[in-house]
């Protein structure tokens, strides 16, 4: 747990927002997407993402283009595409409250909201 707790908490500190060739925002890494879900799994397994393992959650989020291939390599239902959406609607509009509506503990957010903005700005198509 310590290590873990480490290893998330440096890459909090070196994660800078870069732009690629194209002008997105860098898509966050396996073991960014990792230390998120390692806090939110509870919430963020069965109501996103169909229970499906944090590491096969993270490696698709690392690749997945859009929420169709995403959503076919997790098996997730037209429930849980809904709820991923309005999740993701909430980040963009900075409300903290829908997530937390969603089981998202509170202390959560600035991670939750940091990294799955990076990956909306990295051209992940809803």
């Amino acid at each position: 747990m310590k290590v873990t707790f480490f290893i998330c908490l440096s890459l909090a500190l070196l994660a800078v927002t870069t732009v690629n060739s194209k002008g997105h925002i860098t898509r966050p890494s396996f073991d960014e997407f990792l230390c998120v879900l390692d806090d939110n799994i509870d919430w963020m397994g069965p109501n996103l993402f169909n229970g499906a393992d944090p590491e096969l959650i993270a490696s698709s989020l690392t690749m997945a283009a859009d929420l169709s291939e995403l959503s076919q390599v997790l098996y997730m239902e037209g429930e849980q595409e809904k709820l991923f959406i309005a999740a993701l609607d909430a980040i963009s509009n900075g409300d903290k409250k829908a997530l937390v509506d969603m089981g998202m503990p509170a202390k959560s957010w600035h991670k939750v909201h940091s990294t799955f903005q990076r990956l909306l700005g990295s051209g992940f198509q809803v």
